[in-house]
Parts: structure tokens; sequence; C-alpha cells
């Protein structure tokens, strides 16, 4: 079936697929024992008709319409005026077959599925005088059994024990019987809807005759006057067992492309719609489920009464389901805020990660916080002594350009005017071996001119005039250059170092004298 018609009929069937319908007629015939004439297509072979004959001498007894060709006819033909469109088809009166009963339009669609099934069981179509196989008993898989029943249960009930997984397999697909339903097809649309229904029962007719009714190992005829006598069984060979199971698979197929083309048919078409759901045929079965279904509600209900019962007004408080959610929580929380807040970039993530170890390792005691305050002096903390450090350097790189004499005159200045114990007083407690380790190399000493440097006058202008003919400085610029140098602050021996004492600095070069 297509798309369509597959969406139209599970609406007309409330859910349903054909496969769930398959065997609602049986369960009609249950309850209504007359429907079961409609099911069969007897052919008279005692009124001087030929058993297995050519199809124009065929007579299929049908009183009443009630048989199965007709009834196919009549429930297509039913369905279609309903949507609209107008054939002319056989009259059933259901009356006749059993009281009170009335079809609907979903009844009509379960019927003629099944009908068509039954078509294509051979013994459904065959002959009087072995009332369709009823009559003739053999020996099956060392079972007696009619002929009838062999073919309606015994090689399927055969298949599904010998063979469970084979139902499961692909070969119930429409492409295992493709050319034929391509055929069918086509012949439907030139010729007809009843056209292709006589064509259909003729085939099966003669499948009866040539397959049905004879053992495919010995050819022996199993009915009709050359078949065996009353009472005589026939034992069917594990060799008629298989090519019968093999033609009786082929038949399914078929059955099932025949009923697509037919519910494509109707489905497909615009008057779908038109189709009324509901049903007018309560069998047995269809009671049994429903009693069925209020009995599960009403346990249902049962139930969800005395779980409201136990729990109370409030339900009760599941501890570990609490807790559960609560770690379940604790986790998910602080990642949604995570990767909302610095986005999904696991290298972001890492480095975050990465920064918290390293705090949190710093945090443990005064080693680290002095490393914290090693980090940021190194880093050139105005005021720290990784800055006064830096700046030093910075002087003594400027004093190289200057001139080694006059340098040396400003720091004998500046040693006179603040003296070690002052400067020492201004450095912040530094371990010693920061102290050793921060220290630059000691500078290598120059030789003094011959000539020794006069003191420097400073003039009313506020300006100092140094000896020999040097350039001025403004005195701002020389109190920005008496800064104390890193041997006399914190270098070890120094004037003003930690491990070092004394009442003034006293550069190297004078140490060493």
């Amino acid at each position: 079936m297509d798309q369509e018609a597959i969406r139209n009929f599970k609406k007309l069937l409330g859910g349903q697929d054909a496969s769930d319908v398959a065997g609602w007629g049986h369960q009609a015939d249950a309850t209504f024992p007359g429907l079961a004439r409609m099911h069969f297509q007897v052919h008279d072979d005692r009124s001087g008709q030929p058993w297995c004959g050519p199809k124009e001498t065929r007579v299929a007894l049908c009183p009443d319409n009630v048989c199965l060709l007709s009834a196919i006819k009549h429930f297509y033909g039913k369905i279609l005026l309903d949507e609209g469109r107008r054939i002319d088809y056989p009259d059933i009166d259901y009356s006749k077959v059993a009281q009170g009963i009335q079809f609907k339009d979903a009844d009509a669609v379960k019927m003629l599925i099944n009908l068509i099934g039954d078509m294509h069981q051979p013994l459904h179509v065959g002959y009087a005088s072995d009332d369709n196989g009823h009559n003739v008993q053999v020996n099956f898989e060392g079972k007696q059994m009619s002929l009838y029943d062999v073919w309606d249960k015994g090689i399927g009930e055969l298949v599904r024990q010998r063979q469970s997984n084979f139902w499961y397999g692909g070969w119930t697909h429409v492409n295992a019987v493709r050319e034929q339903y391509e055929a069918d097809k086509k012949f439907w649309q030139e010729k007809g809807a009843f056209a292709a229904f006589d064509r259909w029962m003729d085939e099966e007719v003669d499948f009866a005759c040539n397959n049905a009714y004879k053992d495919p190992g010995t050819g022996k005829l199993l009915g009709g006057p050359q078949g065996p006598q009353s009472g005589q069984l026939e034992s069917i060979s594990p060799q008629a067992y298989s090519a019968w199971k093999d033609a009786w698979l082929k038949r399914i197929l078929i059955g099932g492309a025949r009923v697509a083309i037919v519910m494509n048919d109707i489905m497909d078409a615009q008057g779908a719609s038109k189709l009324k759901q509901g049903t007018g045929v309560k069998t047995e079965a269809d009671l049994e489920k429903e009693k069925m279904q209020a009995d599960w509600a009403k346990e249902a209900a049962a139930k969800r009464r005395a779980e409201t019962s136990a729990k109370g007004f409030f339900p009760t408080f599941n501890f570990s389901v609490f807790v559960t959610n609560l770690g379940i929580a604790c986790v998910t929380v602080p990642l949604f805020f995570l990767f909302v807040n610095h986005g999904l970039n696991p290298k972001t993530h890492m480095e975050l990660l990465r920064t918290l170890m390293e705090s949190g390792s710093g945090g443990g005691g005064g080693g680290s916080a002095w490393g914290r305050d090693r980090d940021r002096d190194e880093r050139g903390t105005p005021g720290g002594p990784g800055g006064a450090w830096r700046s030093s350097r910075r002087d003594d790189d400027r004093d190289k350009d200057e001139g080694s004499s006059w340098r040396r005159g400003k720091e004998d200045d500046w040693d006179k005017d603040e003296g070690s114990a002052g400067r020492k007083s201004k450095e912040p407690d530094e371990p010693p071996a920061r102290a050793a380790r921060e220290a630059p190399p000691p500078r290598r000493e120059e030789p003094e001119p011959a000539a020794a440097a006069a003191e420097p006058e400073e003039d009313d202008d506020g300006f100092t005039s140094v000896v020999k003919g040097k350039k001025k400085k403004p005195k701002a610029a020389e109190a920005a250059e008496e800064r104390p140098n890193a041997w006399a602050r914190g270098a070890p021996g120094g004037a003003g170092g930690a491990s070092g004492g004394g009442s003034g600095a006293v550069p190297p070069w004078k140490r060493g004298k």
C-alpha cells in the first residue's frame, strides 16, 4: 500500500493496519455462523459439470449471492458507492445470512481484506463432491487430517514449528512477486475491478486442481472421481510437503499484493474521507476485548486510588531521589554557568583550571605569600624592592653614559645626606635568601682620576655647577637620580643590606681601599 492509502486506512480503522484485521471475518463467522458461506466458492460437479473441468464449464453454487466471489464484489461496490462512485455490484440480503447484522464502511473494508485472502487458499474454491477437501483424509506428518486442514493450517503450523525465524525474514516483501504484482495492477487499471476479480478466481481454481488436489511427489489425484475411495488414507511424503510449502507461501504473497491493489484503489480516492468509522457487527471477540479493556481500566483506577491513599495529600519524600538529584545539580549547574561565562573553548577552561590550581597551592603558608610578593616585586610594582632595583639599574646605565666621575660624586653626596640607617629603615623585611638571589653582580671598580673632582657648587638660579666646565643639571633631575643602588639596599655585605650593617653606605670602589 502507498502512504496516502495507509494514512486513510489507519484513520478509518482507528490506527489498525491490514494485518491487524485480516482475521476479523473469521471472528464474525464464529459469532454469526451464516457468514461462513461468504468465504467459500463451491463449484458444482454433481449436476453434470466435470470435476476440475475448463473454466467455461465451471458453475459456482451461490444462492442469494452468498458466496466468495459475489461477496468480494458486493463489499467493494458498497464501499465505492459510499465514496460517491457508481458501480453495479451484487446485492446481498444480510437478513438471509444473520439476523440484525449490518455492515458499516469499516466493517466492509475488514471483510473485503479477509475474503481476498481466502480466495488464495486453494481449497476455499474447491468442488462440492469432496466438500472443498473436507472429505479427503490424509496422513500429514504423522497426523490424520483433512486435505482442507492441511492447506488451511497444517502447513503454516509446521513452518512455525520448524522455521520459527522464517516469518521475520524478507520473504514477505512484494519484490518476491514483483512481476505478478505489476501484471495484476496493469490488468486492474485496463479492465477494471470486477474483471480482475473474475480472473483471480479462475487462476485459483486452476491452482487448486493442479496443485492442492494432487500429490506433487506421485502425481496422484486426491479428489474427484479418480481420488481415493471413502475411508482410504493417503500419506503426504516429505517431498510433497516441501513442494506444497513453497506453493503455499507464494499464494500468501500474491494474495497480499492483490489486497494492496484493492486498498490503494479505495483509500487513494478523494471520497475516502467520506467513509465512516465504527462497526455494526459486534463479534464475540470484540465483546471479550471490550470487557477485558474495562477490567484493565478498573484495575488501573483502583491502583491509582491505592497509591494516592498511601501517599496522602502530599507525596512522600524520597530521600535517595533527593540526594541523587542534588548530586546531579551540583555537577550540572556549575558547568552550565562555566560554559555561559567562558564559552566552550577547551583552552580557556584549561587556563582557568591552571590558575585555580596555582592559587590553591599559593594559599598554604607564609612562604607562598612571600612568593606572591616576589612576583609582584619582580614585575616592578611601584615602591617595591624589585621596582627600585630596576630603577637603580636604569640609573647605572645612564651613569655610564654621563661619566664615572660625576656618578661617584652624586653617590657621595647621597651617602652624606641620607645615611645608611635611614635607608635601611625604609626597606621592607625580606628573607636573606631573597636578598642574595636578587642582588646584581658587583660592578667592576674603575681607577680614580689623577685629579680629585671638585665639589659641586650651587648657584643662585637653582643649578649645580660641576667642575671642569661640565654641563649643569637641574636640581629636580638631580634629586630624581639620587636613589639607592641595589647593592646599597639589599646586596649581602652592603651598608644597608640585610646581612650587613653600618653607619653609612660605602660604594664598591671605596670598600676596596
